[in-house]
């Protein structure tokens, strides 16, 4: 029994990292000062530039009208939270890479991070 648990959580664990890539990708984009002019100017699958500058906790505490405020509309949006596109993935995939942002009860963003899809 133990050793079909653990088998099914080590494939679990590997799916996970495996499914994680565009965190190793990130680690080589280049990183610009987020400017609202620019980032409205920049196409949302080049906007990648900007994700470490907001990342560091310039979204964190924002609402949701501020955010949109700062970034325009999402890409895609729901009662719990938002998206935003930053980067085309073309190694043979039809996906995205996209900023997400999770608000707590109070509706104060209180997650954010980079997602694939």
């Amino acid at each position: 029994m133990w050793t079909g648990f653990r088998l099914t959580a080590i494939t679990l664990l590997v799916v996970l990292i495996a499914g994680t890539g565009c965190g190793d990708e990130s680690i080589f984009w280049p990183r610009r000062e987020f400017n609202a002019k620019e980032w409205n100017r920049t196409d949302e699958y080049h906007r990648y530039i900007f994700a470490k500058d907001l990342l560091d906790g310039k979204l964190i505490g924002l609402t949701r009208e501020e955010i949109k405020t700062k970034l325009g509309r999402p890409s895609s949006e729901y009662p719990e939270g938002m998206n935003y596109i930053v980067k085309e993935v073309t190694e043979g995939l039809n996906a995205v890479e996209f900023i997400y942002i999770r608000f707590d009860m109070k509706g104060k963003a209180s997650e954010a991070g980079l997602g694939e899809d």
